[in-house]
This record gives C-alpha cells, structure tokens and sequence, in this order.
C-alpha cells in the first residue's frame, strides 16, 4: 500500500476494515468502508494511497476516499466477477 500506516483488509460480508499500524503497539481500527456484496480484491491509488478501490463478485467495482469514508463511484457494466483490478502507474485510469 501507499499509505504506509493504514491496513485495509476486504471482507466477504462486503465491508472494508482500515486500521492504523503506526503505533508499536497492536493496531487501531479507523473506519468501516461499506460496499459490495462481498470484497475480492483491494488496490490504493498509487499517487499519495488516499483513494481505494475493490472488486465483488456482483459486478461491481468501488471507490472510496479513505480518509472520511466516502464513497467516490460505484462502478457497474460486468458480466460477472470482479477478481482483479488496480490503478494505472500514473493513477489516472482505473482497470479491473
């Protein structure tokens, strides 16, 4: 990840669990991401690791604002699952 101290870890029940690793400590949870129906893949945006998407065996493709939550797009259109995405190394597409 870019964010060198945020873990996010997808779920099958469709949430996203970010947590803090900075301290030496065992990690803080941040926040919940909801989203699809379930989590099969996640990838930070390589310019600054703030924007995260993940991919769902319903088709879907989101894409959030990990510092408050937000959902920034919803991205429909697959025939079926979506195992596999990422950004481009310049950030400016997303492919999945």
């Amino acid at each position: 990840p870019t964010q060198p101290h945020v873990l996010a870890v997808g779920n099958y029940d469709g949430t996203v669990q970010l947590w803090d690793t900075s301290s030496s400590r065992s990690p803080t949870h941040q926040r919940q991401l909801d989203g699809p129906s379930d989590v099969e893949f996640l990838s930070w945006h390589p310019k600054g690791g703030t924007v995260l998407l993940a991919g769902s065996t319903d088709g879907t493709v989101w894409m959030w604002f990990a510092p408050t939550g937000k959902c920034l797009q919803v991205f429909v259109g697959h025939e079926s699952d979506v195992t596999c995405g990422g950004f481009t190394p310049d950030g400016k597409l997303a492919v999945s």
